[in-house]
Formats: structure tokens, C-alpha cells, sequence
């Protein structure tokens, strides 16, 4: 939920959810802290037309394609270093 402009104020988040048409969104925006960049899905917040939400973004698509993440670095951070963070970027990310 971690966002550059607004931190962990969700009412500041500015990631864009648009119905895709076939009960899917579709995910434009920025995460500045990701936990866990390895996982197989993402829990990520949007402002979607209904209002804020939380979508379930998985990292790879059932055709075996990338979901639109792209990876922008790893965060370098004290403690806890074996569980990853990373700052990425959603490009039409495929979300439920």
C-alpha cells in the first residue's frame, strides 16, 4: 500500500484500477515498498470507480506471461534482510 507521494496514507494513493470488461482490472501506478517480490500473487490497493480497493494481483498470468509488474530495485534496509522488498512499477497489471 506503500506509495512515493502519500507513504502509508491510502487515502493518498494514487494507483488506477479500470474494469477490464470481463470481471478483471486492470492496474496502472507505483508501489514504493513491496514486500516479498518473489511471491506467486500480490494483495495491492487501487482507487477503483466503486472507491478504494484491495485486488489480488498474481506475478505471472495462466498463459505463463508477465502480469505487467516491472521490478525497479531491491530496497536496502536493516534487519530482516532475507525477507526482500522492492519498489515496482504496475503497467496494466492484470488484478481480480
Amino acid at each position: 500500500m506503500t506509495e512515493k507521494q502519500g507513504g502509508t496514507d491510502v487515502r493518498a494513493n494514487t494507483t488506477r484500477a479500470e474494469r477490464t470488461g470481463s470481471g478483471f482490472y486492470r492496474l496502472t501506478g507505483h508501489k514504493w515498498f513491496m514486500s516479498a517480490p518473489m511471491s506467486d500473487a500480490f494483495l495491492v490497493l487501487g482507487q477503483a470507480p466503486e472507491g478504494l480497493s484491495c485486488f489480488l494481483v498474481p506475478r505471472i498470468l495462466g498463459d505463463g506471461s508477465g502480469n505487467g509488474f516491472r521490478f525497479q530495485r531491491l530496497k536496502d534496509k536493516l534487519g530482516n534482510r532475507p525477507n526482500a522488498s522492492s519498489e515496482v512499477e504496475c503497467v496494466n497489471a492484470i488484478a481480480e
